[in-house]
């Protein structure tokens, strides 16, 4: 982990990507920057995975479950502006499906209703956004991106703060949102 924030919080839906999350983590303590590509990219599990899980000196901590639900228990003990990188949605037949496929309106739900009004928001995969994507072997329906779209999104942004400013960039050519305040 780098300098920039003190501390770090992810929030897995699936135990088994946490299980495998928490493993690599802890390769990275164990290996540091003699870690090899075969332990980055292992799907070995952590066998002790138990649902909550601090690494690199308890400045990244791993939680298991829903992201929206995660956050209004997390947000209460956060009293500091924060940046949020807000990625929670369903996917192939293999990721774990939560109460809905895009948990990003419950997750600004959850912002929202912190008293710290001025956090920054980036929001992964809005190329996404207002689409269906299907399940390329089964061909059913992965995830319903159909009522969030670009416009709904900022809506639900600028009920959090109305002075946030909203932008897109396309970094590796995926778009995303960003909102933050000056």
């Amino acid at each position: 982990l780098d300098d920039t924030f003190d501390k770090y919080y992810t929030i897995e839906l699936d135990p088994k990507i946490c299980a495998c999350a928490s493993y690599r983590y802890k390769m990275f303590e164990a290996f540091g920057e003699n870690i090899t590509e075969d332990l980055i990219h292992s799907n070995d599990l952590d066998f002790n995975w138990i649902g909550i899980g601090q690494y690199f000196n308890n400045r990244l901590t791993l939680f298991e479950g829903d992201s929206a639900e995660t956050l209004k228990e997390l947000l209460p003990t956060i009293n500091q502006r924060i940046c949020f990188w807000l990625d929670a949605h369903t996917g192939a037949q293999k990721y774990a499906k939560g109460v809905d496929d895009v948990a990003l309106f419950r997750e600004l739900e959850s912002i929202k209703e912190h008293h710290i009004k001025e956090h920054i928001l980036a929001i992964d995969d809005i190329g996404l956004f207002g689409q269906v994507q299907f399940d390329k072997k089964t061909g059913h329906i992965s995830c319903d991106y159909t009522n969030v779209t670009i416009d709904n999104v900022k809506d639900k942004i600028y009920q959090i703060n109305p002075n946030y400013i909203i932008e897109i960039y396309a970094p590796f050519n995926m778009p995303m949102m960003v909102a933050y305040c000056k």
